[in-house]
């Protein structure tokens, strides 16, 4: 085979030890789909302190009458182990045994740190009562000191329930409200609150439990995700951070208000698939609809809502049926609760229930029932054959200052052969192309050699075309016969070290050819020195419009500047606790330099006067900044060192946002991924 100037100069097998895949090309079977069902069994919406002898011996009634053996339960580390190093189980095993002795199997849903495990201040939880939100501190993610801590809880409980639980689901909802992130101003005092998840925090929690559960009950199966957002992003971040190897199960919250998200579903499916996880189940841990309504004594019948809450439960089982990967299914749920003041859920009557508060049956009882009845018994295969598949690189990939560019890409094989008609059956290789129009040059083209009955992660090696701009590229990676992947490739901007620390003057005289990003209407560049990251922009355009004060300084014309300084972000994650944010803006003839997000250690909110100079004369607005590497969470700046970031240059003009974009990630959602990236160089002659 010919190689042309740029192709790939290697493609080698680095393998990691991840082991053989447990199938082969036949397409997988699955178990018939078991139905489960969520009861509130506690007081104030939660599953503990409630009265079992009464009102839990009519819900385990309602299971037995709807042929019904599971159901999921809120397991809290922070009821269990209130004080540290002290265990209290009298909760968990009041429930846990009352449910084994009628006959329930529960699956353990464990979320909940404690508060002396929790992340941030004792006083952060007033922030969150203040906002009416009280029940979403109790979801802040816990301090990376208490790993250890953690570990032992989920091993124990893992252990000690071993006859009577095996199932396990990590969290709630992480990729939604759950695991929020508390900011501070610079008096530590809690000011606001990021909610949207962080899938690599949420991944190195995940492997913790997966791998101490194991330790307590090598049977049991743990779910992974339990995720609401109804995109891919955070699915996708789980497994680019190598959340694969530690779930026997995906959970999803796919609730729609004519059915289920089936759509979502599939797509969730497709990338499981991308990483070789074609035996792996998907179990829809929550999904159901609130629109019951309350029974009327005078009319002695539920409203019409109710009938069609009970049209909703026949039409979308059959659907749901129709996927055979779906083998766990847990409708919520099976009783209405009240939550007041403190509880988990806003205060009121919640009426997702197949009954009421009062036990009086809602007609999708009837049909939930008939439902379970006539679900099938047999094992179902899947009509989507195994095929070999690349998954992109994990994290970004920056070409090297000798203009080469290497990166990982995994490949997953279902048994070391392939059937593609272009290479005939029994081939050991498989045709993997590149094409990034501009980057590259021309197409890439080269034998990739594929692992027996094995996933492994592969490097490859090629140099990109000369006078590449910096910025992102799009790249795509093909294999023949099988589903091609996307990924952004960046060439690093230069940050030259200074000599002499420039002025915070908005005149960008001293600043040379350093101004080497262009987009746009938008000329910027970056310099440091070992105390700083110094930072120029120049944005022409016609009216400069910034009515805005503060926090709200986004919305006029401004330049947003994120910054990933590990450059650690991995495909479809958002902001980890090391990135940063700000707004630069001229407002009132004075410069506002805001910051949005910030390290644990660091605050947001204007920073002081000083670290930023801004000017508008004519047409256009210059903006000259110095941020401390300490307020970025740099331990060290030195040579060679590369930062993620993204620069927006925003031109407000009235009716329409006009956005000059160096890198993207920070306008529109919060990717770090998307970044574009500075290199840090040594001082020009």
């Amino acid at each position: 085979m010919p190689v042309p100037r740029g192709t790939i100069a290697a493609a080698v097998a680095l393998f990691a030890g991840l082991g053989p895949t447990s199938h082969g090309t036949e397409p997988p079977r699955f178990p018939a789909l078991r139905h489960g069902i969520k009861a509130v069994f506690g007081n104030n919406g939660n599953d503990h302190g409630g009265d079992l002898e009464k009102r839990g011996k009519r819900l385990t009634e309602a299971f037995h009458d709807l042929s019904v053996d599971l159901t999921r339960i809120e397991f809290k580390w922070a009821i269990i182990e209130p004080v540290r190093g002290a265990f209290d189980w009298s909760e968990p095993d009041r429930l846990i045994d009352f449910l084994h002795a009628g006959g329930i199997e529960p699956m353990l849903m464990l979320y909940c740190a404690p508060k002396w495990a929790m992340r941030g201040s004792p006083a952060d939880e007033r922030l969150f009562i203040d906002r009416g939100e009280r029940n979403l501190h109790t979801v802040v993610w816990p301090r990376r000191e208490f790993l250890p801590d953690f570990e032992r809880f989920c091993e124990a409980a893992a252990r000690r329930y071993a006859g009577k639980a095996r199932l396990f689901e990590f969290w709630n909802e992480p990729d939604g409200m759950a695991g929020p992130i508390v900011y501070h101003d610079k008096a530590r005092r809690a000011v606001d609150v990021r909610y949207g998840g962080d899938a690599a925090e949420y991944t190195l929690w995940l492997k913790a439990m997966y791998r101490a559960v194991k330790r307590g009950n090598a049977r049991a199966q743990v779910a992974a995700g339990s995720l609401s957002v109804h995109d891919l992003k955070f699915i996708q971040a789980i497994y680019a951070a190598g959340g694969r190897h530690f779930c026997d199960a995906i959970s999803l919250h796919p609730y729609a208000g004519t059915g289920v998200n089936v759509e979502w579903i599939r797509q969730v499916r497709s990338v499981m698939t991308r990483y070789g996880d074609w035996a792996k189940p998907i179990w829809l841990t929550e999904f159901g609809w609130t629109h019951g309504g309350q029974y009327d004594e005078a009319a002695g019948s539920f409203p019409s809502s109710a009938d069609k809450v009970a049209g909703l439960i026949t039409a979308t089982f059959p659907t749901i049926l129709e996927l055979p990967y779906v083998t766990h299914s847990f409708f919520f749920t099976l009783n209405d609760w009240t939550t007041g003041e403190g509880g988990i859920d806003p205060p009121g009557i919640h009426s997702f229930g197949l009954v009421d508060l009062g036990f009086r049956r809602r007609p999708g009882f009837k049909a939930f029932k008939r439902v379970v009845a006539n679900t099938p018994t047999e094992p179902r295969t899947s009509r989507q054959e195994p095929v070999p598949t690349i998954a992109p690189p994990p994290g970004p990939v920056d070409v090297a200052p000798d203009r080469s560019l290497r990166f990982r890409m995994m490949c997953f094989n279902p048994d070391g052969r392939h059937r593609d008609s272009q290479l005939g059956p029994g081939a050991a290789a498989l045709d993997l192309t590149l094409e990034a129009p501009g980057l590259l040059g021309e197409i890439v083209r080269t034998k990739l050699p594929l692992p027996d009955r094995a996933a492994g992660p592969w490097g490859y090696q090629t140099t990109v075309a000369d006078g590449i701009a910096p910025g992102t590229w799009p790249v795509t990676a093909s294999l023949a016969g099988a589903p091609s992947v996307e990924f952004l490739v960046t060439v690093p901007a230069r940050a030259s070290q200074r000599r002499r620390p420039p002025r915070i003057d908005a005149n960008l005289e001293d600043w040379g050819d350093s101004l080497n990003i262009e987009q746009g209407r938008m000329t910027a560049g970056f310099g440091w020195d070992e105390r700083h990251l110094y930072f120029a922009c120049r944005i022409t355009d016609p009216r400069h419009q910034q009515p805005y004060r503060d926090k709200n300084i986004w919305k006029g014309d401004c330049v947003q500047l994120a910054l990933d300084p590990k450059r650690n972000a991995i495909r479809g994650s958002r902001y980890d606790l090391n990135d940063s944010e700000f707004a630069l803006a001229l407002t009132e003839g004075r410069p506002t330099l805001w910051r949005y997000a910030c390290p644990p250690d660091s605050h947001v909110g204007a920073l002081p006067a000083g670290f930023l100079a801004a000017t508008r004369a004519g047409h256009e607005t210059v903006y000259e900044a110095a941020i401390p590497w300490d307020e970025i969470a740099v331990d060290r700046a030195e040579e060679g060192l590369v930062i993620g970031l993204a620069v927006a240059g925003c031109d407000w003009t009235g009716t329409e946002r006009i956005v000059h974009r160096f890198g993207d990630g920070v306008i529109g959602g919060k990717e770090p991924y998307r970044f574009a990236s500075i290199r840090l160089e040594p001082m020009v002659p």
